[in-house]
């Protein structure tokens, strides 16, 4: 539960803007190099928010947020082992202290997946030295920022970066090891309770946590009841591996337990496309994949209830076709928040992030899905509020 030092906040109404995704190219992270190589798409110029906070701070204002989710990219704090760049922390102060000044609460994380690339090389996440290396960085953020920070998420998504990294080899470090997964995941959940009782000495009335992916996925029942035990095993084995083994292990040095929820799916044993196996039901194909599931998120926020700890809805979208007519993005809005103010009637939930502020770079499918409340041309980086974004402040004007 929340420590008794630490003042309650009011309910966050935000939405996610983070360093690798709308910054430029950080030319000495792990992203970056696996860029060149033609292994993911550049990020470019991202949406340069680093020169152009003041514009965005000013969208973030008229959305009416009291909250800005960010974080800082290690590879430019520490862009080589043990040399900190000290331009580069006041001018993450100075984007901060703009959102101070407009009474906007700073959400910051720090693991979001890209490192260093001097790290990623000469150590990585598996390595018995990540943990240290690791607080180094952390360390030095908490002495040089800390002091304008509300909310720390140390981890985002831990399970996702193990599976796409370590286990399926899709992302930086393209490693397919379940023995490199398992040291990964330890080493995570070291960082994360070294982060904590760090910062928590330093400043006790921050609120300090991570967030997990957190999708309602089932099985769906069938006919036969073997095959139903099966698959009832099955779905739990999933949901411990993807999110419960984690929190757990740092529900002990957590203020509040973190939530990116995007959909639902189904999974079960049978014949598709000719063959037979486990599949799902999405369709991942489909151009309507990501059509919401209301329902599922009040199942996932009752069973992420059950740890004891305030909620936090740290991620919440969907991408919409190009253009600013998104109907699809206002109705998952009105009906996710719908869902999560009649499940705040009996639960402790702390705030709400939409994904995300404006298109972004979205990792291995780069600029392909757009997520934004504001569209981004990606030509000239022009920026237009879509249709969303009024139906966003709308929600926010009624309920803040």
């Amino acid at each position: 539960m929340i420590k008794n030092d630490i003042q309650e906040p009011p309910f966050l109404w935000g939405v996610t803007h983070i360093a690798p995704q709308v910054e430029a190219a950080c030319l000495s992270n792990d992203w970056h190099y696996a860029s060149c190589s033609g292994h993911v798409p550049s990020v470019g110029s991202g949406d340069e928010y680093l020169s152009q906070y003041v514009e965005h701070h000013d969208h973030v204002e008229a959305l009416g947020c009291n909250a800005l989710r960010v974080s800082v990219e290690w590879a430019r704090i520490e862009p080589e082992e043990g040399v900190f760049d000290d331009f580069a922390l006041q001018h993450y102060r100075k984007i901060f202290l703009d959102l101070k000044r407009r009474d906007i609460h700073v959400v910051l994380g720090l693991f979001h997946w890209s490192l260093p690339i001097w790290f990623a090389t000469r150590y990585g996440m598996k390595h018995p030295r990540a943990r240290e290396k690791f607080a180094v960085f952390m360390e030095r953020v908490c002495a040089e920022l800390g002091d304008v920070v509300d909310v720390v998420v140390i981890l985002n998504e831990p399970m996702v970066y193990v599976g796409t990294g370590y286990l399926r080899g899709q992302r930086p470090p393209f490693r397919s090891s379940v023995i490199d997964a398992y040291r990964t995941v330890r080493n995570l959940i070291g960082i994360h309770r070294d982060t904590y009782d760090h910062w928590k000495k330093v400043y006790p009335q921050a609120s300090v946590g991570s967030t997990h992916l957190w999708n309602d996925i089932q099985a769906r029942d069938s006919t036969n009841v073997i095959s139903d035990k099966i698959l009832y095993l099955m779905e739990c084995a999933s949901a411990y591996f993807r999110v419960h083994y984690v929190v757990r292990r740092t529900r002990d040095r957590s203020d509040y337990l973190g939530i990116n929820y995007y959909t639902s799916n189904t999974f079960y044993l049978g014949k598709k496309d000719g063959k037979w196996g486990l599949h799902t039901t999405n369709d991942w194909h489909s151009p309507d994949v990501w059509r919401h599931f209301a329902h599922g998120f009040g199942c996932v926020l009752r069973s992420a209830a059950k740890y004891g700890l305030p909620l936090y809805v740290m991620e919440n979208g969907k991408p919409s076709n190009p253009g600013t007519e998104d109907a699809d993005r206002q109705e998952l809005l009105s009906d996710h928040v719908a869902v999560m103010r009649q499940k705040k009637q009996s639960l402790d939930i702390m705030g709400y992030f939409h994904h995300s502020l404006m298109d972004c770079y979205e990792w291995d499918s780069g600029y392909d899905f757009k997520f934004g409340l504001i569209e981004v041309d990606r030509d000239t980086l022009a920026l237009r509020r879509r249709e969303s974004f009024s139906t966003y402040r709308g929600i926010i004007s009624k309920y803040l």
